[in-house]
């Protein structure tokens, strides 16, 4: 009997060996001169948590071999704008005992360029006492040159997490070092994407040069199995106010200077800005946007305030002669939007109105950079903001960026229509258009598009200091 009790309790004791639980004591990200449009804290979304607080149990009971991981009740979140300092501490406790773990992850820009590195920093302490302390960090690279100049978001949970078990196991020391850079922002997934919901679509191709998504200057053309479907040049024409109704500031001058009495002034503008659409079908399509908007001056300050008190409203002309009209509007995505555990929601922008008596809606959302035509409730085109290029892979929209992801610079003159013939300066951007869609259809389609970027492109200089020099 005591023969046998002894071979019971040998067999049980590894399993009492290991009773021993870790403590992730502290668990930190942070987010440095980084955007979180652009990288999103999934560490908020409790499903994605979960996975990751899953991997890294898994991982440390392999190291360290305890039965279990307790974590704390969330994971603090920091925010550092541009060169703001990173610092993270273990955390001091009275309870010294077991295994206990601090575990820092920082996203961050270099402090001179673009280049983001991901850094994961891990540290186990026994009774007290530090037995591992190892960082590990990865250069994280978009191959889309439009994940470093707009909002769009560089990469899927799946993939955050699958990065960031990486690192934390190389920090563990069950990974050898990974010298290789975390590509993401693969074109594929995104086609994939918008096929699995526009099935049956045409996969098109649209060849530019110029910064259509501000509605600046660009000339275009569409292609389908190396036909050309249509060709197209949009010119901005410059700004002007047509109308202006103000309060004399002079007279706040007078009373200041009187009797020292600061009183306001307001002067009301309507304002006007034009392009114009050409196209190898059908007549040059003119787009004419107005709005009011209100300055406030002070007599002290000068101006001090401005907004645009009339949404912005868009009439479409051939040959002198009204054929539609819009409104534009930016709004947040839906509630119910993948991404809606964001600090900051995504943003969308959109166009409504008739075109040649036919109901449209466009919508671009920002964090996806994708764009949606439709036409009579019907989906016409979906484009997707990812330049494939290969012979100008780092560019987008009329910028490019540096090989070394130092630098962003222009590459087209905002005076006059910049040409297509060099295929090295042109960019790629895949358009899914609506299968057995007429020319007709098509061409609605790209007038559409470019009335919602036209507007995108209004909009921010409406609400900036200075207008660009565009063409007459």
């Amino acid at each position: 009997m005591k023969y046998r009790l002894a071979i019971f309790i040998f067999l049980l004791l590894p399993s009492f060996l290991s009773a021993e639980e870790a403590r992730v004591v502290s668990f930190k990200h942070t987010l440095r001169w980084l955007t979180e449009s652009n990288f999103p804290n999934y560490f908020q979304d409790p499903q994605v948590l979960d996975s990751i607080q899953k991997d890294i149990t898994e991982d440390l009971q392999l190291k360290l071999n305890v039965s279990g991981v307790t974590f704390p009740g969330r994971v603090e979140f920091k925010f550092i704008p541009m060169f703001g300092k990173y610092k993270d501490e273990m955390l001091k406790t009275s309870k010294s005992t077991g295994y206990m773990i601090d575990l820092f992850s920082i996203l961050t820009r270099e402090n001179f360029g673009l280049e983001v590195n991901w850094t994961v920093t891990m540290i186990i302490r026994k009774e007290g006492k530090v037995i591992l302390q190892k960082e590990a960090t990865r250069v994280i690279e978009n191959m889309n040159a439009a994940g470093y100049m707009t909002p769009q978001c560089w990469w899927s949970a799946d993939q955050f997490r699958e990065t960031f078990r990486s690192l934390t196991r190389e920090a563990m020391e069950l990974e050898k070092v990974n010298p290789s850079k975390v590509i993401v922002g693969a074109l594929g997934k995104k086609e994939e994407e918008v096929v699995s919901w526009f099935p049956n679509a045409n996969k098109d191709v649209l060849i530019l040069r110029g910064a259509l998504e501000s509605g600046d200057n660009t000339s275009a053309q569409l292609m389908q199995a190396g036909d050309t479907l249509l060709q197209f040049v949009l010119k901005r024409k410059l700004p002007k106010s047509i109308q202006t109704d103000k309060s004399n500031p002079s007279v706040g001058d007078f009373f200041k200077d009187a009797i020292g009495m600061e009183i306001y002034g307001k002067i009301v503008e309507k304002e006007r800005r034009r392009a114009l659409l050409e196209a190898n079908q059908g007549a040059p399509l003119l787009i004419q946007m107005d709005w009011i908007e209100e300055n406030t001056v002070s007599s002290k300050h000068g101006e001090i305030g401005s907004q645009i008190i009339v949404p912005m409203i868009g009439v479409f002309y051939e040959d002198k002669q009204m054929v539609g009209q819009f409104v534009y509007q930016m709004i947040s995505a839906p509630k119910n939007y993948s991404y809606d555990f964001l600090y900051r929601p995504a943003v969308m922008h959109q166009v409504k109105g008739i075109l040649h008596d036919h109901e449209f809606t466009a919508e671009y959302n920002e964090l996806i950079g994708q764009a949606e035509i439709k036409m009579d409730s019907t989906t016409l085109a979906v484009m997707i903001f990812q330049n494939w290029n290969p012979a100008n892979i780092n560019a987008y929209m009329g910028s490019r960026i540096s090989e070394n992801k130092k630098s962003i610079s222009s590459t087209v003159s905002a005076i006059g229509s910049p040409k297509l013939e060099k295929e090295d300066k042109q960019e790629w951007y895949t358009v899914f258009v609506k299968a057995g869609a007429t020319t007709q259809e098509q061409l609605n389609s790209i007038q559409i598009l470019v009335s919602l970027f036209f507007s995108i492109g209004v909009d921010q200089d409406a609400n900036s200091e200075e207008w660009p020099d565009d063409t007459d």
